[in-house]
């Protein structure tokens, strides 16, 4: 028997954008804030269903507002420019939780007061992650690789997973000619 008191849910209520609900990765995040971050902290959280447009985003982002919502945490990425405007709006928080804003956007962004910020570091530190991968590789003398990425366009997908195959194209080319 679990004799842990549950903290009781406080007034905190926060919004939380989802783009693939079947995702690993919003599950594990889902799991982490309601079995974790709702009973030690005092936060109700309520998720949106499955977002394919950022008309649908800012839709959702609009009714939790209209219900007395204090912030959204975004895992969809169809336009994170327009949910930050939308938070804006209605005064109320904005994090993205998973990816980032590119770096114009994030200047734009960054001083916003309702802007919290992103999980994610640079798009400049994704693609080093990705060309620093491929050396990795390339040096251990692996010719084939599988990225899964999820099914989420994010960063991954567009800048670490080309930065990664194009460093490791070209380091096992460098050493072909080497050999020759």
């Amino acid at each position: 028997m679990d004799r842990r008191k549950k903290k009781p849910t406080g007034d905190v209520k926060i919004g939380v954008l989802v783009q693939d609900v079947s995702g690993e990765e919003a599950l594990g995040f889902r799991s982490y804030y309601e079995n974790y971050i709702a009973d030690q902290y005092g936060v109700t959280f309520t998720y949106t269903d499955e977002l394919k447009d950022a008309a649908s985003e800012k839709s959702a982002i609009e009714k939790f507002a209209s219900q007395g919502y204090q912030a959204v945490i975004s895992f969809s990425s169809n336009d994170r420019a327009l949910q930050i405007e939308t938070c804006e709006e209605n005064k109320i928080y904005y994090a993205v939780a998973a990816g980032t804003l590119d770096q114009e956007q994030f200047e734009k962004y960054k001083t916003d007061e309702y802007f919290l910020g992103q999980v994610g570091p640079s798009m400049d530190t994704e693609y080093e992650a990705g060309v620093e991968m491929g050396k990795f590789f390339a040096d251990k003398g692996i010719k084939t690789a599988a990225i899964y990425g999820a099914f989420i366009p994010n960063q991954c997908t567009y800048i670490v997973q080309p930065a990664y195959l194009q460093d490791l194209d070209f380091l096992m080319a460098e050493r072909q000619l080497k050999r020759m």
